[in-house]
């Protein structure tokens, strides 16, 4: 019997659970989740470097694709940046 392909709450759960096994630092937020067709694309956010003050964190951006089952199809980095200098969302 053939298993069922992943919702979209399992997608997040399995590209936070794989980047932080392959980055080794803990993920934050999942900011982007896509699916088309058999494929999941998500965009994760990971601190790599904690500051004393929060705003001077240095945020990663990963983008993440899945299989319908889940599996890690490839990962890269998107971009890095301090916490201070991320987009802010146009509704805030």
């Amino acid at each position: 019997m053939k298993a069922a392909p992943i919702n979209m709450l399992e997608a997040t759960r399995k590209a936070k659970s794989a980047l932080q096994e392959i980055v080794g630092r803990q993920t934050e937020t999942v900011a982007r989740c896509n699916r088309e067709g058999e494929e999941w694309t998500l965009e994760v956010e990971v601190v790599e470097s904690k500051a004393h003050i929060s705003d001077n964190d240095v945020i990663a951006a990963y983008e993440l694709v899945l299989d319908a089952m889940g599996e890690v199809l490839r990962y890269s980095r998107l971009r890095r940046y301090r916490r201070a200098d991320a987009p802010r969302d146009a509704a805030a």
